[in-house]
């Protein structure tokens, strides 16, 4: 366990090593996860600290890597054939439960355990890098091997760092494949963000490839959508290309655009409009969109005429602006109607004497008698 900076938490550590098999110098670092994305950076740092990368890589069954583990015929991860390619090193899983059979590297996460790991103290993992970058270099590398007889550093640096293949001049872009299926709202998931597709595709499963600065979705080998990578876990990035044409048109719905849109119809539905979205608790953006579609439906004057009589009679509600509309009752007169008599308040009217009642205080004694 040590301390994460970025989350101010602490977290379990994880040991990356890789091991040069003929000098036995190691390229360590400590990290927090297991992803593919972290297994095919720690690649590049080694190699990069080796100046060079090895003809063949021997590596665990991990899922970073090896999607089905196999004696004959392993999956390899996609993303990590891309890597190999790039590079150019021959990948060979290990067998399954045979771990004796890359000895070699078992040996040396041994060896960081016992000599470097055990009874240090880390503020952070930073800390912790740190100090395996000094051990690595002035400690580790100078040893003298039990099994070779030679120093690591010294041998690496004479001998087998010139075996190496050549880095090449560009850096390999990073990225991982995935696949999704697009969602009802014409998103997918992706490393904890949110990611448009044509929402033809609905239903559809995507083939999604992750860069350090861009999410690309193929659909049968087709590019259907770029974007930028999210800037943060949890937001969405989208193209309105990528929405039906009626969701669009509520992507875009505001207050503003509301009262711009009710203003071009008439006076009597921009006041009912204004009145409608002035509720301080609800949102009513969306029901205010909606009764927009009432124009097309009903046409702007009975639309105009149905908003003078919801505010003639203090009814300023989605529900009573469809009413109005699906009954005609724009087209009657109703200005009679505010004119009549009002009912009698409810404290004229006399109220019958009920039967059957029993006396409260006589009840009350009972009560009293009962308890006692």
């Amino acid at each position: 366990m040590m301390f994460d900076p970025v989350r101010q938490v602490n977290r379990p550590g994880w040991v990356f090593v890789m091991t040069l098999s003929h000098s036995r110098h190691m390229f360590v670092k400590i990290v927090f996860d297991q992803s593919s994305w972290t297994w095919l950076q720690l690649h590049q740092e080694a190699f990069e600290s080796f100046r060079g990368d090895p003809e063949k890589i021997v590596l665990d069954n991990l899922k970073a890597a090896v999607v089905k583990a196999s004696v004959h015929d392993p999956l390899i991860q996609r993303s990590y054939r891309d890597l190999a390619a790039h590079y150019g090193f021959v990948m060979d899983p290990n067998r399954p439960r045979t771990p004796r059979h890359k000895g070699k590297v078992e040996r040396s996460v041994r060896y960081v355990k016992q000599n470097f790991v055990l009874g240090r103290f880390f503020r952070d993992i930073t800390d912790a890098n740190e100090q395996r970058q000094h051990w690595n270099d002035k400690i580790a590398g100078h040893r003298l091997h039990g099994t070779t007889g030679w120093k690591p550093l010294e041998q690496f640096e004479s001998v087998e760092r010139s075996s190496l293949i050549p880095l090449p001049s560009a850096r390999w872009e990073p990225c991982i494949w995935k696949e999704a299926k697009l969602q009802s709202d014409c998103y997918l998931n992706v490393e904890k963000s949110f990611y448009s597709a044509p929402f033809r595709l609905i239903d559809q499963k995507l083939t999604i490839q992750v860069t350090t600065c861009a999410v690309r979705i193929y659909h049968d080998l087709d590019l259907v959508a770029t974007h930028e990578r999210a800037q943060s876990p949890r937001s969405r990035v989208f193209n309105l290309d990528h929405f039906p044409p009626h969701k669009v048109a509520l992507l875009k719905a505001t207050p503003q655009w509301c009262l711009k849109e009710a203003a071009k119809v008439g006076p009597a539905t921009l006041e009912w409009m204004q009145r409608y979205l002035s509720d301080p608790i609800t949102e009513k953006v969306r029901s205010g969109f909606a009764a927009l579609g009432f124009v097309e439906k009903f046409t702007s004057q009975r639309m105009e005429s149905a908003c003078l009589r919801a505010l003639d009679f203090d009814e300023v509600g989605f529900g009573s602006l469809k009413r109005i509309l699906e009954r005609g009752l724009d087209k009657e007169p109703w200005k009679h109607l505010l004119q009549s008599q009002p009912l009698p308040s409810a404290s004229v009217i006399p109220m019958p004497q009920p039967r059957y009642t029993r006396d409260a205080g006589h009840y009350l004694n009972i009560l009293v008698t009962t308890n006692k």
